[in-house]
């Protein structure tokens, strides 16, 4: 099944289905914690091998340069040797200074610019990995990766709200024709709920007895709305059934999801109508304020909570390195002026002493002076 234009009237079939998916989605407990995987997973892998072929580019460029054409007369800053100082060459150019024992002022300035920029760039590395972090949900084996699955692996149970509207249209599924979505429903009804009813369309109680059984459960549709109007929601449900309970999510937008285009263009239209953004708004607020004291779920505060807290360490960072890059180039700035006004002084005083200094005898004067004394004896 695959979304066209012709096939969009079909498509109305399972809005309650997006609609509540969405809703637990924007506020998965599964939802992957701040790592260096979410980190990578900003950026494209090709992306970071350029970046790397790049680097080590310009440094092999460079030591051959230097190998090649070095000579005592070319100011080259150092003298041809390993890979590393060849790195440093680089990073210098970028700053537009040289490599060697004596650092313009200027570039003091260019390295502090430098680093302003880079812990800029971290932030926002940091902002796009927490997207990844929160938009991302968890990857576990025991996830449903297609509709096939979930009718054919053993491991998994279906169970539903009876009275809601996803019950009746899996029990009127048959009287309705030539519908994709109603086919999916025969399908399922046909393999997992025909002949076990009663296992499948469970009363209220029995389906918050599923979320805390030791059974592997996935949840459809209206089971969603029920979990979520729990008043002690998550507290009633333990850390270790999460996963399993909440693995629709991962099937439902996992990239090999086989009807992942019908649920990205109601995605889609629900954005375009204003309703995923006043959803996330009141979950944002509802669950935010939720506090459990006996139990305390470890998947929502932490990603806010420690994205705090790694922002505030880089900042704190970035401006102490910031700072330290000003003190060095004020006190180079003070070494400089002390030496010349000390140099300045050695120079005053030597003055003096050559103007109060009795001139010298010449020696001329003396070898003519005896000359004479010897010439007027005889």
């Amino acid at each position: 099944f695959t979304m066209t234009e012709k096939r969009q009237k079909h498509i109305t079939f399972s809005n309650f289905l997006i609609k509540t998916s969405w809703k637990l989605y924007l506020n998965d407990p599964g939802a992957i914690p701040l790592n260096w995987y979410s980190y990578l997973k900003v950026f494209h892998n090709r992306f970071w091998l350029g970046i790397i072929i790049t680097i080590l580019i310009f440094v092999a460029m460079y030591w051959l340069y230097s190998k090649r054409y070095y000579n005592l007369n070319e100011p080259l800053g150092i003298k041809p040797g390993s890979i590393i100082e060849s790195f440093f060459a680089v990073f210098f150019a970028v700053l537009g200074s040289t490599f060697g024992s004596e650092i313009p002022t200027r570039t003091y300035f260019r390295i502090l610019i430098l680093t302003i920029s880079l812990f800029g760039a971290i932030l926002s590395w940091i902002f796009n990995a927490t997207l990844v972090a929160i938009l991302t949900s968890v990857v576990t084996k025991e996830s449903v990766g297609s509709l096939k699955d979930l009718l054919e692996r053993p491991e998994y149970q279906l169970i539903l709200l009876n009275g809601t509207v996803v019950v009746d249209d899996f029990r009127y599924a048959f009287e309705i024709k030539d519908n994709p979505s109603a086919k999916l429903y025969q399908r399922v009804y046909t393999k997992l709920i025909e002949g076990q009813e009663e296992k499948v369309f469970l009363s209220e109680d029995k389906v918050i007895d599923g979320l805390r059984g030791t059974n592997r459960v996935v949840l459809y549709a209206e089971e969603f709305t029920t979990v979520l109007l729990l008043k002690d929601y998550p507290c009633s449900i333990t850390e270790g059934k999460l996963k399993y309970g909440f693995s629709n999510l991962a099937w439902a937008f996992a990239p090999d999801f086989e009807y992942r285009e019908m649920f990205d263009y109601e995605i889609r239209r629900l954005k375009e109508q204003g309703f995923i953004q006043k959803y996330n708004q009141n979950l944002q607020k509802e669950v935010l304020l939720r506090y459990c004291p006996t139990y305390m779920d470890t998947s929502f505060t932490p990603i806010l909570f420690n994205n705090i807290v790694l922002v505030f360490i880089i900042l704190v960072i970035g401006i102490l390195v910031s700072v330290f890059v000003v003190l060095m180039e004020m006190g180079l700035n003070w070494g400089q002026r002390g030496a010349s006004k000390s140099s300045v002084a050695v120079e005053k005083k030597q003055d003096l002493k050559k103007r109060n200094s009795p001139p010298p005898i010449k020696d001329n004067y003396s070898s003519s002076y005896l000359h004479s004394y010897t010439y007027s004896q005889y």
